[in-house]
């Protein structure tokens, strides 16, 4: 699999939980969408993998 998500190991299930180093909860999506569609620009990305959270650093490559 090719795509972004699976680049970045992102699995189904998985859920986002923080974008940036704040908690989804608190930015409603059009922020989260609005920080993740900078191109080229890093962004520390917080999931929650089952009973564990994992952190992966994504650059978004305009796919938004």
């Amino acid at each position: 699999d090719s795509s972004p998500a699976a680049e970045w190991d992102i699995r189904p299930g998985d859920r986002v939980i923080a974008v940036g180093g704040k908690d989804v909860s608190e930015l409603g999506l059009p922020t989260v969408l609005d920080i993740l569609s900078h191109e080229g620009r890093e962004v520390l990305v917080r999931l929650l993998r089952g009973d564990n959270v994992v952190e992966a650093l994504l650059v978004p490559r305009g796919l938004l």
